[in-house]
């Protein structure tokens, strides 16, 4: 059996659990993008088993720094210092960790 307990919302679904229905950007809407990109880097990886949540971590960081910023923040530039980019990962996990 698959283990999926490091994502937080996509559990070995067929299909997403979450709607998507509603104006503007809902916690549904939210949860709905999560799951669709953790089901996608779920399905992609293909390197070691053991390695699989170490990448996850770095895949995860990378998604919540370019691709949700991009996203909800309307392309907000990225920060330039190291100090500054961990305080907005920091905000990001709070935003993937509830949505709400």
């Amino acid at each position: 059996m698959k283990d999926y307990s490091m994502y937080r919302y996509y559990k070995g679904e067929e299909e997403n659990p979450f709607e998507n229905k509603g104006q503007g950007i809902n916690p549904n809407q939210n949860k709905y993008m999560f799951w669709y990109y953790e089901q996608g880097f779920d399905a992609a990886y293909q390197g070691k088993p053991e390695n699989k949540n170490i990448m996850f971590g770095k895949w995860l960081d990378e998604f919540l720094y370019e691709k949700a910023s991009d996203f909800y923040m309307f392309g907000t530039p990225g920060r330039q210092t190291k100090e500054e980019k961990s305080k907005y990962l920091k905000k990001m996990y709070e935003f993937y960790e509830n949505p709400d």
